[in-house]
């Protein structure tokens, strides 16, 4: 995009998903064990084309890893979020990047799998974890995503980190690290990632609780399909 607008870069997705499958053998993979996930524009894709699967009765992924994704071109009309400095990709970025890949000014009525948000009906999708810092301009439509995730039958992880920016993972972090260690440990559990892989110096130790708490931790946790988006529990992260 702009020169190839969508449907382009989803049905290249689609090709690719179908493509492997279609050479599991050679390749080794086990086509049961296959997470789709990406970061942004990549993870609203990664949505998008679990949607797509689901609709058309094909093989779904193991899980769906959705990193800080780019879900509702809806967010770029919104003219009061052009002021704040969503440092990386501001909505001005956003408003320049929906128009380009929808080819049409975002808001405006979409075809089916151009917005991952504008699916009215996400149950039957695969197990999603999504991760999001709250200085992020994608707060707002990924909190909005996980909790109509969850409250579709979705089994559904929601971690977010406070103060946040768009891509702070890609530093070397402690916050970054944990960040990272929560999605290892979502892998592990739905891809059978191995388990003595290693984990790097910023390993989280995840304490649930049944309750909201207050702590000074950095990361907000919760997961499963029943929680409403406003009972989120604290995770307790240690770093080594």
């Amino acid at each position: 995009a702009p020169q190839a607008p969508f449907p382009a870069a989803l049905d290249d997705c689609h090709a690719a998903w179908h493509a492997v499958l279609s050479h599991a053998d050679r390749l080794g993979i086990d086509p049961a064990r296959i997470v789709i996930g990406g970061y942004s524009a990549g993870a609203g894709l990664a949505a998008c084309l679990t949607q797509r699967l689901r609709d058309e009765g094909a093989r779904l992924p193991a899980a769906q890893l959705l990193i800080y994704p780019m879900a509702d071109d809806r967010t770029a009309t919104r003219r009061e979020l052009d002021t704040p400095r969503h440092r990386v990709w501001s909505n001005r970025n956003n408003l320049f990047g929906w128009t380009s890949y929808l080819g049409q000014p975002p808001g405006d009525p979409a075809g089916p799998y151009a917005v991952a948000a504008r699916c009215e009906d996400l149950s039957g999708l695969p197990p999603a974890w999504l991760g999001i810092g709250t200085s992020d301009l994608f707060l707002d439509e990924s909190r909005n995503y996980a909790a109509r995730l969850a409250a579709s039958g979705v089994e559904t992880t929601y971690v977010e980190v406070d103060g946040a920016i768009h891509a702070f993972d890609m530093t070397e972090t402690a916050i970054a690290k944990a960040f990272v260690s929560s999605q290892v440990e979502f892998l592990r559990r739905y891809a059978g990632y191995p388990a003595n892989c290693p984990r790097g110096n910023g390993a989280a130790y995840v304490t649930r609780t049944r309750d909201p708490i207050i702590t000074n931790d950095v990361l907000t946790y919760w997961e499963g399909t029943t929680l409403p988006a406003d009972k989120l529990s604290i995770v307790s992260t240690a770093f080594h």
